[in-house]
């Protein structure tokens, strides 16, 4: 249990919280910087945490038994108490009588809400995709969904939904699908609006999937939104044949479709074995975590999927801790610095959490914890920390599954240098105006501002007056001209081949619809174009001769 600790945080109280390493247990935090949460004496855990602006926690997971398992959301307050103004003295949960329910993840939404997201069982072979929407006080949303669920069954299989995206006031639904009978699965997303209505416009009829093959099995466990216009997904891919998995990354168009300027269309694989849990977008680059199947690692990579050298050994920060280590979540906060948390093995059947700073570029902090790592033993068995929060005065919240009672959530709390503030919009007037933020992102966008609402049928996009992106029809995305742009991706130059020759005009147009680059100028079969002073990031080329259109896509990095 957790008494072994015991001596270790005593003399921390009793010495000066000023000079306390980051990485310490904060004894505020339920006296000794551990919390378990098991509020029905069944089987509990952890799968997502958020850390609130005023420093109170809120949990989502599972409570139940193995024959019934139920969605649970909870709600500590900054001491780790529970929050008796939130639902039933801290804890929603939502029976459901034909089944099980799981809850995977969470988010925010504009108006407050919290929404969680995962699966809903119909029967032992088959789960649909599920949402719910809580209000802060811990009651339903009856305005999403019906009475504040969003349920929907793609087909007799299982669909379960890892994570949810909030991104201009639409929300992404992004997991897998299995077929029915047989163990392939598909990537599959989904696009609602914030009441809980398919966007048809996304995908197919508001959903999306994605396969290389009919054989497909594909893991999904995280997904970030790319600014630019993206989806990242990670997760795995198994090889039935050699029974191992590789990481995969697959980046799709906010209208459903592959990036095909990423990887190998859309899709990159890892050619070593190993899975991704979590994804995250900065400065035009995406980090992933997760397992090479012996240490936790962390890899950054370019917008065509390729590593960027110029983090940790090659694009690759390799943690050895433990005799197996695994990143579940990572997050970076105001100091440049990335968080994650996961698990470490420590012995026979025993893991516990592990929590690991290291610097943008990919560098183990020592500061943290004196190595760089912090390991912290919940019980005798197994403990897992699969989600990490930032508090605004820098603490860090880590959050999972501890084996005892006979299961819990487990939380801990550990102290950090600095605070960590929150940026975003500060604009009262903006469509994306965030009451939370400390400092301006830049990143306010108001009614009537340009906008790409992801599909190549419409253009002269723009948010109406319900701050919702909206075009009118446009030209539909084709080759006509038979253009290939080469390299792509591509740093200072694009090289144009056409096989239509004439007077015409060839745009660049960034993936807010804003035109970057527009000359007027004589197509012909070969010509190149200067791109070195663009931002990193996703792009359309237009060539447009006598009426006639030509839409191609390509990659700035």
């Amino acid at each position: 249990m957790k008494k072994f600790l015991l001596p270790l945080v005593a003399l921390l109280f009793f010495g000066s919280t000023a000079i306390a390493q980051p990485g310490t247990l904060d004894l505020t935090f339920d006296s000794d910087g551990i919390v378990l949460v098991n509020p029905t004496g069944v089987f509990d855990n952890a799968q997502d945490v958020i850390v609130l602006s005023d420093n109170k926690i809120m949990l989502c997971g599972t409570t139940g038994t193995s024959a019934d398992f139920d969605m649970m959301v909870v709600k500590l307050n900054e001491d780790g108490s529970y929050d008796a103004s939130f639902a039933n003295n801290g804890v929603f949960t939502l029976p459901n009588t034909a089944g099980s329910d799981f809850a995977y993840d969470m988010e925010i939404l504009p108006n407050g809400n919290i929404i969680v997201v995962g699966a809903k069982s119909l029967s032992a072979a088959d789960t649909e995709i599920a949402a719910w929407v809580i209000k802060p006080d811990g009651t339903l949303n009856n305005s999403f969904g019906v009475g504040g669920i969003y349920e929907t069954n793609l087909d007799s299989g299982e669909e379960y939904i890892n994570q949810v995206l909030v991104h201009n006031n639409l929300i992404y639904l992004v997991g897998r699908k299995f077929t029915p009978g047989f163990s392939y699965t598909s990537i599959a997303v989904q696009c609602l609006d914030l009441q809980g209505n398919l966007v048809t416009s996304f995908g197919t009829n508001g959903t999306a999937y994605f396969q290389t093959s009919s054989t497909d099995e594909f893991s999904v466990n995280g997904a970030a939104i790319v600014p630019a216009g993206a989806i990242a997904i990670c997760g795995d891919k198994y090889n039935p044949s050699t029974f191992t998995s590789v990481p995969m990354i697959m980046l799709m168009t906010l209208n459903g479709g592959p990036v095909a300027a990423f990887g190998n269309n859309g899709l990159w694989l890892d050619v070593t074995g190993g899975t991704y849990y979590d994804i995250e977008y900065s400065n035009s680059k995406l980090i992933a975590v997760g397992t090479n199947n012996t240490s936790s690692f962390a890899r950054r990579h370019n917008l065509d999927g390729t590593a960027d050298v110029t983090f940790g050994t090659n694009g690759t920060f390799a943690n050895a801790v433990g005799g197996y280590s695994a990143f579940y979540d990572c997050t970076l906060g105001a100091d440049n610095k990335w968080y994650a948390c996961g698990t470490t093995s420590s012995g026979f059947m025993v893991r516990d959490f592990v929590t690991t700073r290291f610097s943008y570029d990919g560098a183990l902090d020592a500061a943290w914890g004196g190595t760089g790592n912090v390991v912290t033993s919940l019980g005798a068995s197994f403990d897992d920390a699969y989600a990490i929060g930032l508090q605004t005065d820098g603490k860090v919240v880590c959050a999972g599954l501890t084996m005892q009672n006979p299961n819990d959530m487990g939380v801990v709390r550990y102290l950090s240098a600095g605070g960590i503030l929150a940026s975003g919009c500060m604009s009262t007037t903006a469509c994306n105006y965030d009451p939370t933020a400390s400092f301006d992102d830049g990143s306010c966008y108001f009614v009537g501002d340009p906008c790409d609402d992801g599909l190549a049928t419409t253009d002269n996009d723009v948010y109406n007056a319900n701050c919702i992106c909206e075009g009118v029809s446009g030209i539909q995305e084709n080759n006509l001209f038979g253009l290939n742009i080469f390299p792509n991706p591509a740093n200072k130059e694009i090289t144009l081949n056409s096989q239509v020759l004439g007077s015409g005009t060839v745009s660049v147009v960034d993936m807010t619809g804003r035109i970057v680059i527009q000359q007027k100028t004589l197509i012909t079969s070969t010509q190149k174009i200067n791109i070195q002073d663009l931002p990193s990031g996703i792009y359309s080329l237009c060539v447009t001769i006598e009426n006639k259109q030509t839409v191609r896509s390509f990659v700035k990095l």
